[in-house]
C-alpha cells in the first residue's frame, strides 16, 4: 500500500501533491478539497491506490484571487505547471463537478504528449445554475441553520432565488449568492459568537466553491465523457443518478455502478480496485 507524502513536501503553484511516484509518469486528480468537509477526498484514495504514479490534485486560487475566472482560467493555471514539470500523465481523475474540469484537462493534455491520459470519472455532475443555488440552499440548511432565524433563513432563499433569476450567467450567479451569504450569514454567524478570522474563512470557503462551479458551466465536457469510464455511488441525488437511463448511457463511454455512498466514494477499498482495474486496462 502507497501512502500520501508528508505535508513538508513540495507542491508545484497551483496544484497540492498527493503522493510522489517511482514510475515517472503523473496522475492529475481534479476536485474542489475544503478543510473540514465530512466528503472523502483524493488524498484519502490515493492511499488505497496500488499504481505507481506521482500524484497531484488541482489547487484553487488563492483566496480573493477568484472571483471573475473563467473556467479556461483555472485550467490554463494547471496546465502550466503540468508544462512546466514535463512528465507524461497517464490518467486524469474527477469527483463531481471536477470530472468538467478533468474533461478540458485532459483535452489540453493530450495535445502536448504522443498519447492522451486515461480519464476516469467520480460521480461527474455538469454544473449550470441550478447546482450553484442548491448548494447556497445546503449551506442554509446545514452549517447556518443553527445562526440563522427562521425569517432570515426565509428571506436569504427568497433572495438566492431571485438572483437565480436576475443573474446574466452563472459567474454572476456566483458573485450574487456569495453577497446574500456575506449579508446574512457573516451577520449570523457574529451574532453566534464566531470571531471575524473565522467567519470570513467560512464566507471565503463558500465564494472560491461557488466561483469554481460556476466556471465549469462554460465547458461541454461530452466529447471527452462519451470515452471516458464513470464509477458511480449509490445515493440517488448525486451524479449520473440524477439522470434518466437514457440520458447517462449517452453520456460516458462506460459507467460502473458500485454499492458505496456519495461521501464515502473517495475512501472506498471497492472504488480503489475499480479505478486501479480500469488504468490497468
Amino acid at each position: 500500500m502507497t501512502s500520501a507524502i508528508s505535508a513538508a513536501s513540495p507542491s508545484p503553484a497551483s496544484w497540492n501533491v498527493l503522493r510522489e511516484g517511482r514510475s515517472g509518469e503523473l496522475m492529475a486528480v481534479v476536485d474542489f478539497s475544503a478543510t473540514g468537509r465530512s466528503v472523502a477526498t483524493f488524498a484519502e484514495l490515493v492511499t488505497l491506490l496500488g499504481t505507481g504514479e506521482t500524484v497531484w490534485e488541482t489547487a484553487p486560487p488563492p483566496f480573493g484571487r477568484e472571483a471573475g475566472m473563467t473556467g479556461a482560467d483555472h485550467v490554463a493555471r494547471w496546465l502550466d505547471d503540468l508544462r512546466a514539470d514535463g512528465r507524461p500523465v497517464r490518467a486524469v481523475l474527477g469527483f463531481c463537478t471536477g470530472a468538467v474540469y478533468a474533461a478540458a484537462l485532459a483535452e489540453g493534455i493530450a495535445g502536448r504528449q504522443p498519447n492522451p491520459p486515461a480519464v476516469v470519472l467520480l460521480d461527474p455532475v455538469l454544473s449550470d445554475r441550478e447546482l450553484l443555488y442548491q448548494q447556497y440552499e445546503r449551506l442554509l440548511g446545514g452549517r447556518l441553520s443553527a445562526v440563522l432565524s427562521q425569517d432570515e433563513a426565509g428571506r436569504a432563499r427568497e433572495a438566492g432565488r431571485r438572483a437565480v433569476a436576475e443573474a446574466a450567467g452563472e459567474l454572476d450567479l456566483a458573485g450574487r449568492l456569495s453577497a446574500l451569504l456575506r449579508e446574512y450569514g457573516g451577520a449570523a454567524l457574529t451574532r453566534a459568537g464566531l470571531d471575524a478570522r473565522r467567519s470570513a474563512e467560512l464566507v471565503g470557503t463558500f465564494t472560491a466553491y461557488l466561483c469554481y462551479l460556476a466556471a465549469a458551466a462554460e465547458f461541454d465536457p461530452t466529447p471527452v465523457w462519451s470515452t471516458a469510464t464513470a464509477v458511480s455511488s449509490n445515493t440517488p441525488d448525486s451524479g449520473l443518478n440524477l439522470l434518466s437511463e437514457e440520458r447517462r448511457a449517452a453520456l460516458v463511454g462506460r459507467e460502473i455502478r458500485l454499492a458505496v455512498c456519495y461521501p464515502d466514494l473517495l475512501r472506498s477499498d471497492e472504488v480503489a480496485r475499480t479505478v486501479a482495474a480500469v488504468l490497468a486496462s
